[in-house]
């Protein structure tokens, strides 16, 4: 019997024991978690251009060095010795989550010096808004004491000193090799901050992050951790790119060579909020989700298919698709009705007979003022040939067919730049920077989201001669 007692008393205690490592973890994992998303807010102070974000962080940074000592005092108050001996690492997981959470922390209040300096260039450029714990460095700072200050709104973004900037309608009828007037005269753009994040205080913020991943890996379950940073990362790829699942749907069609499958976003995904204080370093959306390549990649040209949504003027209620054209290059669509992607040949066999002889026939212009002249035709709709059409309503089961028409110029004919005595005896290797492709090829539909955007298949069917322009060296400015 005395066994059978000393057995059933045995079994309690087990479960205490359990229970109180179960409850360490839970109190100790918002202290590890508070630190991953205090890492994340600094590093975004660091490479914004936001003055609040900066402030907001700097006093963060010392409350939480504060709030981690004055918790280890409480809970584990022989910290002191073991986490500054060399033997902090080799103890038991409980000391060494402390231990990993008090470096970071004290990682992180190096960066006080660092943000305070960041905090005094960045108020050159937006407002700083008022904050009555801090009301004396509006004082004590050369630059901040020059700034207009206004009550916290922690929700809005930071306001730019510069927000009187026109709203001018996008046009890609621009004229190269000569100077033309401007919409409004003698107006600069505003030129946005370009802020790169001071190395110091990454390589301190990286040292942080390394503590941080050692507590977190001392967890029964590292992964339940919230990373902001996947988070947005999730997000970015929610709102641009394709989902998961759709290349997988689509396989069949992509294994054949020239295919692709991309989202088509409205175009004022791209284009750059005005009245808006961002850093022109970060990447945008383009950069994060580039147009898919539809040729060969040449030296310092790459062919690309710039589709883009689009509610032109002649039904700004109706959503077309449309090549957004860039420089010299234009191109033309045509709908070709219920037809299968995979069912079109290089020939264009399968299509009526008008479509695809002016499809196969066209010849580019070979003189520059005649391609301007034709790129302007083609996007005002104005072309002799009614097939061609700068952009059509996005259908779903319908099949397009495009042709696309590519230069790469050189720098000194597009930014209207005087060559140099020295430059001029160059000028063949100047003239050798200019590449061209023509490309016809076929997009579908397959997917709308509640967004608006479309995700697309597109499939090379053939490529046309590079387009040659023979007066080029005569638009270089001596």
């Amino acid at each position: 019997m005395l066994p059978e007692k000393a057995k059933s008393q045995s079994k309690p205690i087990e479960n205490d024991s359990s229970r109180l490592d179960a409850s360490f973890y839970t109190s100790v994992k918002p202290i590890v978690q508070n630190q991953i998303n205090l890492a994340t807010r600094i590093e975004r102070a660091l490479t914004g251009v936001d003055a609040n974000q900066v402030r907001a962080v700097r006093g963060q940074v010392l409350i939480n060095a504060t709030n981690i000592e004055r918790m280890l005092r409480r809970e584990y108050p022989e910290y002191g010795s073991v986490c500054h001996s060399q033997n902090s690492l080799t103890g038991n997981p409980q000391s060494q989550i402390y231990c990993s959470v008090y470096a970071a922390s004290r990682e992180m209040l190096n960066l006080a010096p660092i943000l305070d300096r960041i905090l005094s260039r960045r108020g050159e450029s937006a407002i700083v808004r008022r904050l009555p714990l801090v009301s004396g460095e509006h004082h004590s700072d050369p630059v901040l004491s020059l700034a207009p200050m206004q009550r916290p709104q922690l929700g809005q973004r930071a306001i730019p000193f510069i927000t009187n900037e026109p709203n001018l309608r996008l046009s890609h009828s621009n004229v190269i090799g000569r100077r033309t007037k401007t919409a409004i005269a003698n107006y600069t753009p505003p030129l946005k901050p370009a802020i790169a994040p001071p190395d110091d205080g990454m390589k301190i913020l990286a040292i942080a992050q390394q503590h941080i991943n050692q507590a977190k890996a001392l967890f029964p379950n590292p992964e339940r951790f919230h990373d902001p940073r996947e988070t947005n990362r999730i997000l970015d790829q929610f709102a641009f790119a394709l989902d998961p699942q759709e290349e997988q749907t689509y396989a069949k069609i992509l294994q054949q060579p020239n295919t692709g499958i991309f989202r088509v976003l409205p175009v004022t995904a791209y284009q750059r909020p005005q009245n808006v204080l961002q850093n022109r370093l970060q990447p945008s959306v383009g950069d994060r989700h580039p147009f898919p390549v539809i040729g060969q990649t040449r030296t310092n040209f790459t062919p690309t298919l710039p589709l883009k949504l689009v509610n032109p003027p002649i039904n700004p209620e109706q959503t077309h698709l449309q090549i957004i054209p860039q420089g010299l290059d234009y191109s033309f669509m045509v709908d070709l009705g219920n037809i299968p992607i995979e069912k079109l040949d290089p020939q264009l066999q399968n299509i009526p007979t008008p479509i695809r002889e002016a499809f196969l026939t066209y010849q580019p212009p070979q003189l520059f003022s005649q391609i301007q002249t034709e790129r302007r035709r083609i996007l005002s709709r104005k072309n002799p040939n009614p097939i061609f059409q700068p952009s059509l309503p996005a259908n779903l089961e319908r099949t397009y067919l495009a042709r696309i028409i590519q230069y790469q110029l050189p720098r000194e004919i597009t930014e209207n730049i005087f060559l140099t005595p020295q430059q001029r005896l160059h000028i063949d290797t100047i003239l050798k920077n200019t590449q061209a492709s023509d490309t016809i090829l076929a997009l579908r539909p397959v997917r709308q989201r509640r967004d608006g955007s479309y995700t697309v298949i597109w499939r090379v069917l053939h490529q046309m001669p590079d387009p040659v322009i023979q007066d080029l060296e005569a638009y270089l400015r001596y």
